[in-house]
């Protein structure tokens, strides 16, 4: 079993990671509306549901005779919360902080005087 019984978990890790940069760099990019710290938690919210979807999905759909309450849904919305907090937020952070640093240098003080 040893080592190869983690490659899942890297991997389950590696795509929140990647998804949590494409998103941080969509919304630099289409939404710079909206402050960068927001942009930020928004990739990081989205890059982790994303994989976490399909457990929601199986969840609702596993009895459809009885009633689910909220009560049943509350480790996966643990689960979505810790992966966006520990690994989707801080690769957005520094990717839309990055971008937004980029764009305040890039712009000179002279240019409007």
């Amino acid at each position: 079993m040893g080592i190869l019984s983690l490659v899942p978990f890297v991997i389950f890790i590696a795509v929140i990671a990647v998804l949590a940069f494409v998103f941080a760099r969509l919304f630099d990019r289409y939404a710079r509306g909206i402050g960068w710290v927001w942009r930020a938690v928004l990739a990081a919210l989205l890059a982790s549901f994303i994989p976490t979807a399909p457990g929601f999905l199986y969840f609702s759909m596993l009895l459809p005779g009885e009633s689910l309450t909220f009560v049943d849904f509350v480790p996966l919305l643990i689960g979505w919360a810790v992966f966006a907090l520990i690994i989707g937020f801080p690769v957005a952070y520094f990717v839309t902080r990055k971008k937004v640093r980029e764009r305040e240098q890039s712009i000179s003080p002279t240019t409007f005087e």
